[in-house]
C-alpha cells in the first residue's frame, strides 16, 4: 500500500470512529436525561407534607388524586398517585398504605380506608390494611380492628366496651380507661363523676353542674345522682 491510500483509508477510519463516539454521546445523553427525569418523577410523587392525624397526603400540583383516572398508565408517578389499578380507560389512581383517600375503592391491594384516630379533630381518612387499625381508630367490623373489638364505629379494647349487646356485633361504647369507667345505668362515665349504690350493686353518672351522687336513704348505702338542693 503506497502512502497516499494508507493516509486516505487512516482519515477514513477516523471520520467513522468520531461519528461513533458523536452518536454514542447522543445515546448516552439522552438516557441519562430520561434516567434523571423518571427519578424527579418517583420523588414528586412521593413527596408528601407532614403526617396530618396519622395520615399523609401526595402534592397535589404534581399528582392526581386516588380514584382519578390515570392519564399515562405506563408511568404512574408522573401522572398518579401511586399505582394505576384497572387498564385502558377504566384504569383509576390507587394509594398506598398510610397515605389519604375518600373510599375504600381508592386503595390498592384490597387495603380499607378509615380515620385512624376519631378524636384527633383531623378527620382525615387513610388506607390502612384491615385488622391492623389501632384503638381509637375508625371501623365498621370486628375484624378491621387489631384488638378485634369495634364499638359503636371506633376500634376499642376489649375491656373497655360498656354495655354492649351480644347479639348485635359492634354496640355499645368504647370507655378511655385512662379517663372513663363503665357505669350500669348511663354508659362511660368520668372517673369523678360515678356515682356507685352500695345497696343495689349499680352505678350511674352524674351531672356535676346540675347533680349530686347522694344517699337517699341515710345509712342505707342507697346513693343515687339527684339535682342539687
Amino acid at each position: 500500500m503506497d502512502d497516499r491510500r494508507f493516509d486516505d483509508l487512516t482519515k477514513l477510519l477516523g471520520r467513522r470512529a468520531s461519528r461513533r463516539a458523536v452518536f454514542k454521546g447522543i445515546a448516552t445523553t439522552a438516557l441519562a436525561a430520561v434516567v434523571g427525569r423518571a427519578a424527579l418523577s418517583e420523588q414528586v410523587a412521593s413527596a408528601a407534607p407532614p403526617t396530618q392525624g396519622g395520615v399523609k397526603q401526595r402534592v397535589k400540583k404534581y399528582c392526581n388524586a386516588a380514584g382519578q383516572a390515570c392519564k399515562n398508565s405506563l408511568n404512574p408517578t408522573r401522572r398518579c398517585c401511586y399505582r394505576c389499578s384497572g387498564s385502558g380507560k377504566q384504569a383509576t389512581c390507587c394509594e398506598a398504605k398510610g397515605y389519604a383517600c375518600s373510599d375504600d375503592g381508592q386503595c390498592c391491594d384490597g387495603r380499607i380506608c378509615r380515620d385512624p384516630n376519631l378524636s384527633d379533630g383531623v378527620h382525615l381518612k387513610g388506607c390502612f390494611d384491615s385488622g391492623t387499625l389501632p384503638v381509637g381508630a375508625e371501623c365498621r367490623v370486628d375484624g378491621e380492628c387489631a384488638t378485634g373489638v369495634c364499638a359503636s364505629g371506633a376500634c376499642c379494647d376489649p375491656t373497655a366496651v360498656c354495655n354492649a349487646d351480644p347479639y348485635i356485633p359492634g354496640s355499645g361504647e368504647c370507655c378511655d380507661p385512662s379517663s372513663e369507667v363503665c357505669t350500669t345505668d348511663d354508659g362511660c362515665c368520668p372517673f369523678a363523676s360515678v356515682c356507685y349504690n352500695n345497696r343495689y350493686g349499680t352505678t350511674s353518672c352524674c351531672d356535676p353542674e346540675t347533680q349530686a351522687c347522694i344517699d337517699v336513704a341515710p345509712q342505707s348505702g342507697d346513693y343515687r345522682c339527684v339535682p342539687w338542693p
